[in-house]
């Protein structure tokens, strides 16, 4: 992983910068017109996929053919530096990036991926992002002692993870002591490294999608998914003290089969402080409704009761 302090600002994965060369060609083309080619060249036909074979590895070749698949073509962009400037700012800002799940993971969910290629892409280039999405499991867990630490045993709710001992409690979930004993999730600290990484720019043009999987909602025990309302209150209190009023605008969005949904489902929702922007019909073969949310704190977070203990 690249450092925080780096300073080159790399399209997807650390390409050196073309030398100058003189306006000719295509450079005395009018702006407007570049840009339409910019577009054409580098906007995808549907949302670019990251994988953690392509954002995590060296390996520039296969990154690349990954994004010619989806009608990306880079080779543009490193005519010269005028041309690498302009085009790199429509590659970012007119795609959506999606950092999709990998199952067999160390548990922690997407967000050390997404900390390392937003801090391997640079500055500059988040700067011209508008559109992340980020795909959300279940965590694991740990058990709560009375006096707030963890065990070490860790509880597996994902077929495959490596995580083998708990990560620190973050202190902005307030715990009376004497704690409950039970199963807490286990959030991973690159959540807040993630909005620091941003830093208090005016990102209110970027909208994060966390794309839940099946019947995960926050808060609400759906069979056989389980998770708190922890992350979510963590990921909006970042946005919020972290990056103040030029925060992103971060929605939540889950497909929840309606045979499955419990009958106070809406009260439950309200009371756990998610406020329901849409709520439309899914797929009619599974009987889903698609709900996109936003998570409301207040001024104080307290920490999410325990789970009961489960065998799995």
């Amino acid at each position: 992983m690249a450092s925080e302090g780096t300073k080159q600002d790399d399209p997807i994965q650390s390409p050196k910068e073309p030398s100058d060369e003189p306006k000719k060609g295509f450079m005395i083309l009018p702006p407007e017109i570049r840009i339409m080619v910019y577009k054409h060249l580098l906007k995808g036909r549907n949302r670019v996929t990251l994988l953690p074979t392509h954002y995590m590895s060296l390996d520039r070749v296969k990154l690349y053919e990954s994004m010619a698949k989806n009608n990306i073509h880079m080779g543009i962009m490193y005519c010269n530096k005028t041309i690498y400037g302009e085009a790199t700012e429509i590659l970012y800002s007119a795609n959506t990036f999606f950092f999709a799940n990998m199952v067999w993971g160390p548990g922690d969910q997407n967000w050390r991926r997404v900390f390392a290629w937003l801090n391997r892409i640079g500055p500059k280039n988040r700067s011209h992002l508008r559109d992340l999405r980020i795909q959300q499991d279940s965590l694991d867990g740990f058990v709560q002692r009375e006096d707030g630490s963890r065990e070490s045993r860790v509880v597996h709710y994902r077929a495959f993870t490596s995580i083998t001992r708990p990560y620190p409690r973050y202190e902005e979930l307030s715990l009376t002591l004497p704690a409950p004993r039970g199963i807490v999730d286990n959030i991973s600290p690159y959540v807040r490294r993630v909005f620091e990484l941003f830093g208090e720019d005016d990102w209110r043009k970027l909208k994060i999608t966390m794309d839940l999987v099946s019947c995960l909602v926050p808060g609400v025990p759906i069979f056989p998914n389980r998770m708190s309302v922890d992350l979510p209150n963590l990921v909006e209190w970042f946005r919020t003290h972290i990056m103040g009023d030029n925060g992103p605008t971060i929605i939540w969005r889950v497909a929840v089969i309606n045979t499955c949904r419990p009958a106070d489902f809406k009260e439950q929702l309200h009371d756990l402080g998610w406020h329901v922007l849409r709520a439309r019909k899914g797929s009619p073969r599974y009987g889903q409704t698609m709900y996109t949310m936003k998570k409301i704190v207040g001024d104080r977070l307290i920490a999410a009761e325990p789970y009961q203990f489960l065998s799995r």
